[in-house]
């Protein structure tokens, strides 16, 4: 039987916003445009919290975007801050393109070294990442990658989505 008590991870998409416009994403069709019209795109801090109290036994949340950009959810460094206070593991994927140095300085803080953020380049250049990141700049999301890694013992990953296009620049992003 299904108890709250049992779930140990929980995945979450904590927002329904993106800033990119990536070709295969689910948020770019008409029926997803049409369906969020007029709708609300996240929940408050306190409705997150308490949903979260809900999970007693809850060790791991991955904030893992499937359509949307976890970094744009107004309140993510206070929940997480929450997380942690119950001793919650971290994984955040993000595409790196919102928000200043000085925001993911801070949020590196507020992260240990359990924890992990995944950063999405596709590309060594700016060419072959806007390819399908469209809307991003690979400068901004080198700059936030390297802000957080100086304020954070959090382990990242730059996560690498392999197309026809950039499978021979493999060599060039490590």
């Amino acid at each position: 039987m299904f108890t709250h008590d049992k779930i140990t991870g929980i995945e979450v998409d904590i927002i329904d916003a993106c800033g990119l416009r990536c070709p295969v994403c689910s948020r770019n069709s008409k029926a997803t445009l049409m369906n969020l019209k007029g709708t609300k795109k996240y929940l408050s801090l306190e409705d997150n919290i308490e949903i979260f109290e809900r999970f007693k036994n809850i060790k791991t949340v991955f904030f893992c975007g499937v359509r949307s950009e976890p970094s744009l959810y107004p309140f993510l460094i206070e929940l997480i801050t929450y997380l942690k206070s119950r001793d919650v593991h971290i994984t955040i994927s993000t595409n790196g393109n919102s928000r200043s140095v000085e925001w993911w300085n801070d949020l590196g803080s507020s992260l240990s070294s359990y924890d992990e953020v995944l950063f999405a380049i596709d590309g060594s250049t700016q060419e072959i990442y806007s390819h399908y990141r469209i809307g991003g700049k690979l400068e901004k999301v080198l700059e936030h990658h390297n802000s957080f890694k100086q304020s954070s013992e959090c382990k990242t990953t730059l996560q690498f989505i392999q197309f026809r296009y950039n499978i021979d620049d493999l060599d060039n992003i490590r």
